[in-house]
């Protein structure tokens, strides 16, 4: 902090490994919300017509839990992916091994 001034530096010293982290996890999960969604709409659109409402209940259903159980499962994977993937990359920047948070 400069003492003169009372104003902080505006520049970071650190490789933002979690801000990394985060933004690729939210984006993975918002495809993964987005390929359901679009699986869901082209099942839909084909097969609607044919079924009764009972079918198509139990349908939704099904999809919402197979989408609950993968991205519980996903999230950690691709936190973990994502994460060794920015040390990685602030590792390259730096010259050497990134620094422990």
């Amino acid at each position: 902090m400069n003492e003169k001034n009372n104003i902080y530096p505006l520049t970071r010293q650190k490789f933002p490994i979690a801000e990394y982290t985060i933004a690729g996890t939210l984006i993975s999960l918002f495809s993964i919300f987005l390929g359901f969604y679009a699986s869901a709409i082209t099942f839909a659109s084909q097969s609607y017509p044919e079924l009764n409402i009972g079918v198509i209940i139990a349908i939704h259903n099904s999809i919402i839990s197979n989408l609950i159980v993968t991205a519980s499962t996903a999230v950690p994977l691709i936190a973990g992916l994502f994460y060794m993937l920015a040390r990685r990359h602030a590792a390259m920047m730096t010259g050497g091994p990134a620094p422990r948070p």
